[in-house]
């Protein structure tokens, strides 16, 4: 049984589990609040929440994910009252601009030095970036490139608007203790943002940086009605592949699937583990099998099957803290929240045009990313891929202004002949004869320099839409005025600075 309190104006959930007392202190926000260029905000502000530590404690740590940031603690009544007290005026200290800078930009190096990771699974998170862009869940696939450029001042004022009491909720595996204390910043709760409208002309296919492959198309948003089709289709669909794709045919070693959900919509993901010269083959067969899911519905004992396996979560022994967990995270959220007796119940009443309501747009809303090894080496964007075409630059609107050609000794090493940067006021636009790239001004959230040989530098214009403008500096007549006139249009926060040794630099706001 949940039960439910106040402390210091914080929702508390709790119930009583075995073991030692654990305590989670949510805030709901998290990566997709952020913008690239503070991205990494929240993850910075968690690490400095425990700045008071002495030395690792493995029953203490935070962690941030794309919609919440957390804070957990684990030991005896006296220690966790002890740490929260800790926790919370770590962020009070951050919001009254107490904390001394000095701790803040320290703590910026640690996380850098940490690399800056991105959230979560990488094949997850990047196939929410190649559909969503670099905005708000988009940017669970990609690492913190700007942290450095965030300032002492931006820290504060996030820490005031999202680590507040009026945003936040606690869960304890027993009674809230004698002195329990949440004394946070006040605040007001903040809505889950929506997603974005996807970027690439869907469907499509993208070359993947990972060595899984990975399928994604839309889904309803956030409902009690459809968490049991969700639960349905994800238990028949690794049945299946289960069955035909690993049993019978050898093709794949297993599938794992998921919903990722916001209020407007959600995506279902699958992560399938074959090998890159079979991923065609196992892409075709998959979609397939939820094509027949979608048109033909599920048969009795795939239903017995599903409603089983969502029953057997009851029998596991952290049960009771996922159930704790999920109602005071929908709570924050405001995202629905059932038990698994609830959702096992709407299994058994499943029909099959609810079935085909909830993957209505698996085929128009398809994107499947593959490592590089399942491609031919002539693989080209627009070209077909191995269920759908590759995706390709985004198209953007004629660019007029300073035009910089190719270089003749940059021709005659193998450079495109027709290759032209032209930046204009408003954008810049590389046109090689063949594939024609834009970046608006306005939609640019990043210069950064590429990984290349120092004395033929790489200058990348990162948009909104998650397409890279690559331009080969050394290769272009004029190319040094060429990155001086681009400069110009980009905001200097959002600049990676060129060291002498040729290495990027972040640039301080």
């Amino acid at each position: 049984m949940i039960e439910t309190t106040t402390v210091d104006g914080v929702p508390v959930f709790w119930t009583t589990t075995p073991g030692r007392l654990s305590a989670n202190l949510y805030f709901r926000v998290g990566a997709a609040d952020e913008t690239y260029g503070a991205l990494g905000i929240s993850h910075l502000i968690e690490h400095l929440a425990f700045h008071w530590e002495e030395d690792l404690d493995p029953d203490s740590n935070g962690s941030t994910n794309p919609q919440t940031t957390e804070f957990w603690v684990e030991g005896s009544p006296e220690k966790v009252v002890r740490q929260l007290d800790l926790i919370c005026a770590s962020l009070t200290a951050l919001a009254d601009g107490t904390l001394p800078a000095e701790v803040i930009e320290r703590e910026k190096k640690v996380l850098i030095a940490e690399g800056g990771t991105s959230l979560g699974e990488p094949s997850v998170g990047e196939a929410l970036t190649a559909r969503f862009g670099l905005e708000r869940h988009g940017l669970a696939g990609i690492p913190a490139a700007l942290l450095a450029s965030i300032t002492v001042d931006e820290v504060r004022s996030w820490t005031r608007t999202y680590f507040t009491r009026g945003n936040a909720v606690l869960t304890l595996t027993g009674p809230p203790p004698e002195g329990l204390g949440l004394r946070l910043p006040p605040g007001v709760r903040h809505p889950v943002p929506d997603t974005v409208d996807p970027v690439p002309a869907l469907p499509g296919e993208y070359i993947s940086g990972g060595d899984e492959l990975v399928l994604s198309f839309a889904v309803p948003g956030a409902s009690t009605a459809d968490d049991a089709l969700a639960g349905l289709v994800v238990a028949v669909l690794e049945r299946r592949s289960f069955r035909t794709l690993r049993r019978e045919s050898g093709l794949i070693y297993g599938i794992d699937s998921g919903v990722f959900l916001a209020q407007r919509d959600g995506v279902f993901i699958c992560t399938v583990r074959v090998k890159p010269e079979h991923a065609g083959e196992a892409a075709r067969a998959v979609v397939q099998i939820l094509r027949d899911l979608r048109d033909q519905g599920l048969d009795e004992a795939e239903r017995v099957a599903a409603v089983q396996r969502t029953l057997d979560a009851l029998d596991r022994p952290q049960q009771a803290e996922a159930e704790l967990y999920d109602q005071a995270v929908s709570h924050l959220t405001g995202q629905p929240s059932q038990t698994v007796e609830q959702i096992a119940e709407q299994m058994r009443v499943v029909t099959r045009p609810d079935l085909a309501r909830y993957l209505a747009l698996l085929d128009e809303t398809l994107l499947v990313g593959a490592p590089t090894e399942a491609y031919p080496e002539d693989a080209e964007p627009g070209r077909p891929g191995l269920i759908a075409p590759l995706l390709g630059p985004v198209p953007g609107p004629e660019i007029q202004g300073k035009d910089f050609p190719v270089k003749l000794m940059a021709r005659l090493a193998g450079a495109p002949k027709r290759l032209r940067l032209t930046v204009g006021e408003v954008g810049v636009c590389l046109d090689d004869g063949n594939v024609r790239q834009v970046q608006v001004w306005e939609d640019v959230v990043a210069l950064e320099w590429g990984e290349s040989d120092p004395e033929f530098p790489l200058l990348q214009v990162v948009g909104r839409n998650g397409q890279v403008v690559e331009i080969p500096v050394a290769a272009l007549k004029g190319g040094d005025a060429a990155v001086q006139l681009i400069q110009e249009h980009v905001p200097s926060r959002l600049q990676v600075v060129r060291s002498a040794s040729g290495e990027g630099s972040k640039t301080e706001a």
